[in-house]
């Protein structure tokens, strides 16, 4: 595991798209995106603007589950509630 990255996954990534260059470039894309990602959220969180945020977070747990930054997912994860629960990103955000 190399900074939170489960090697494995990306390994397996490549193996099941049968392409470890296509997996290496997803967990590229995902890096270089991950600024940005955190960026929205916090501006969405920061904004009340549930709806955002919820979708961001979603982005970022589905996409780190693949990548296997086991922080990052677990951190986003937390978010996710069931619906009708009554909370929200804006209200139980803690960085």
């Amino acid at each position: 595991m190399i900074n939170g990255l489960d090697l494995q996954k990306i390994h397996d990534l490549g193996r099941d798209l049968n392409s470890s260059h296509v997996a290496v470039r997803f967990l590229s894309n995902f890096l270089g995106m991950l600024p940005q990602r955190l960026a929205r959220i916090q501006s969405a969180v920061a904004a009340y603007d549930d709806e955002t945020a919820m979708d961001a977070l979603i982005s970022l747990t589905i996409t780190a589950a693949m990548t296997g930054p086991r922080k990052r997912k677990a951190a986003a994860s937390r978010f996710r509630t069931p619906s009708g629960s009554g909370t929200s990103p804006s209200r139980t955000a803690r960085w």
